[in-house]
């Protein structure tokens, strides 16, 4: 008793709708935005845009110090430090010197 024009018919809407919703998962964006989803009247409504106009930060970025580096001796401590004390032409201190300089 069953009629299967309308069964192959539910059937192609079915296959239909899960390529168009399978082609445009590439589209969609990641997770939902603090701004929205926080009353207009909250607190956090300012934190958020300030950290998201102050705090500019990347994916995270790995340098591998090869083998062989004397990690015992200061200058080789000094070659890889970062924070208040050590010099400029660290590994990291280039890094941040380098992450200072104006975008082109």
């Amino acid at each position: 008793m069953t009629n299967y024009g309308t069964l192959y018919f539910q059937m192609l809407v079915f296959i239909a709708w899960t390529c168009a919703c399978v082609a445009m998962v590439g589209h969609m964006d990641v997770g939902l935005d603090q701004s929205i989803s926080l009353p207009q009247d909250s607190y956090l409504v300012d934190y958020f845009e300030k950290l998201s106009t102050h705090l500019s930060t990347g994916p995270p970025l790995y340098f591998v110090v090869e083998s062989g580096h004397d990690y015992t001796t200061l200058n080789g401590q000094h070659m890889i430090c970062s924070g208040p004390g050590c010099p400029e032409q660290s590994m990291l201190g280039q890094i941040y010197k380098a992450s200072k300089k104006p975008k082109e």
